[in-house]
């Protein structure tokens, strides 16, 4: 028989979520800006249409295909991509470096969308369904404006951690490393240039430990005048003991964390500042060297 895709949800939501990723990709007075090689568009859209069909009981382990009842198959079909989506590795193994050979620009989205679904379902494990789901509903729509135009893979990730800093004060920063380090797009990974897929290369290891420092680290200090600066710090690896110090401080200025000594895999301090004396006005920088640990880098 015929099988009309107007009919089929699925479908009708993947289009229609092509007008939100064009539109927000850039900002909204740009439609230009997904139409590089490397760009994720058809994953998204596949994505919305998953997320607005989901029936949460079944899992994500499950298979999910896309234009099912389109092409006449059950809802066990492999449907239109190269494999059904799954969080099931064994179901669907596919990871970054299968854009390779992906088809432009549907089976690159599809490696995108791959991704999403392994994240949502982390999230939905990890806060309960409802409040999973809207988590991983606004990190990828605030993503999607914080990243540059014509963005790869490693930009469109990079924009989702952005994301969750912004709207969850970083509490999904490892989860999020890891949905994306199973699919091979971890901390080492790179794109290349997103105006090619062959470029690129694929990793599955998660970041060094690190530091969130609070948007706004200018501190204005007058002579006896103290003020406080939280650092957070986490890690994605293990648990140590860090200790934090800060260097290139002028002179007449001090400064200390509080404790002087911070638990990994999570924890905040506090650094002290303080001036005896009064200092020419002006900018001046501080150096945080973290001992132990991993390694750092700072967000």
């Amino acid at each position: 028989g015929l099988y009309d895709s107007g009919l089929d949800n699925g479908v009708i939501a993947h289009e229609y979520a092509h007008g939100i990723s064009i539109r927000l990709t850039g900002s909204p007075a740009t439609s230009n800006c997904l139409s590089n090689a490397e760009q994720m568009g058809e994953g998204w859209s596949d994505w919305f249409a998953m997320m607005m069909t989901l029936d949460t009981a079944t899992a994500g382990t499950q298979a999910r295909g896309i234009g099912n009842y389109l092409l006449g198959q059950n809802a066990s079909g492999g449907g239109l991509r190269p494999l059904p989506y799954s969080t099931d590795m064994h179901i669907n193994g596919h990871t970054y470096d299968f854009i390779r050979q992906a088809s432009i620009p549907h089976g690159v989205g599809y490696v995108w969308g791959l991704m999403l679904w392994d994240m949502t379902w982390a999230l939905m494990d990890a806060h309960g369904v409802g409040q999973g789901y809207d988590m991983a509903i606004q990190l990828v729509l605030e993503g999607m404006k914080l990243q540059s135009c014509n963005p790869g893979f490693v930009d469109a990730r990079n924009a989702i951690l952005a994301a969750d800093r912004a709207l969850y004060g970083a509490s999904n920063q490892c989860l999020l490393w890891s949905s994306f380090a199973r699919r091979g797009l971890g901390y080492s990974a790179s794109q290349g240039s997103p105006e090619s897929v062959t470029d690129g290369q694929e990793a599955f290891d998660l970041p060094p430990d690190y530091l969130i420092l609070p948007e706004a680290t200018e501190v204005v200090l007058c002579k006896g005048a103290q003020q406080q600066v939280a650092v957070v710090l986490r890690s994605c690896i293990g648990s140590d003991r860090i200790q934090l110090l800060a260097k290139g401080l002028p002179t007449g200025l001090h400064a200390a964390f509080s404790p002087a000594t911070a638990q990994l895999p999570q924890d905040t301090v506090y650094l002290q500042l303080w001036a005896e004396e009064d200092l020419p006005s002006g900018y001046y920088c501080l150096t945080i060297d973290a001992v132990g640990g991993h390694g750092f880098f700072t967000e």
